[in-house]
């Protein structure tokens, strides 16, 4: 990764901001997606469109059984910074549909946490801030601190947590 200076950082999370959609408007693109047997990315292939209908059905299923625990309930309730939560991601992504409802639970928790969701393709100067071992993997958290705009933390993709090295070539 190239080195940035803070203030073009900040004016590349800002930008992104500016397209980042809700959650719910997020399921709503992919449902049209869908109808449309279509996909997001760059890249409009029969294989990403089907990818993008088996999300449907795996976010659909998540959002109605995913669960938070009693203690995690009570860590994010008692959240008192002004946060955004940035997601970067693609519709055609399996690790996406698994985790963007469950991030999406967690934020209804606190109205200090502001959940975004913006697509990898469409905002590649932040994706290329964000790389995981060199590489645009996604679906990527950036936690932003509303009033210093810093970023205070990130998390994923999956690959980062170790997986084999052909994960990254198959997805």
């Amino acid at each position: 990764m190239e080195t940035i200076d803070k203030p073009m950082i900040n004016d590349i999370i800002s930008d992104s901001l500016k397209k980042g959609i809700s959650y719910s408007d997020y399921r709503t693109l992919i449902i049209d997606l869908v109808e449309d047997n279509s996909t997001t990315g760059n890249e409009k292939t029969e294989a990403l469109a089907e990818y993008t209908m088996l999300n449907d059905r795996r976010m659909q299923r998540w959002d109605k059984t995913v669960k938070v625990s009693d203690s995690v309930k009570v860590k994010v309730e008692n959240f008192n910074r002004k946060t955004t939560w940035l997601v970067i991601t693609e519709s055609w992504c399996g690790d996406a549909a698994h985790i963007m409802p469950v991030i999406n639970k967690v934020a209804e928790l606190n109205a200090n946490i502001d959940y975004r969701i913006v697509l990898r393709d469409e905002n590649d100067a932040l994706m290329n801030q964000f790389l995981t071992n060199g590489g645009k993997a996604i679906p990527k958290l950036i936690m932003i601190d509303n009033e210093t705009d810093e970023v205070v933390n990130t998390f994923g993709p999956r690959i980062s947590n170790g997986l084999p090295k052909i994960w990254s070539i198959t997805n």
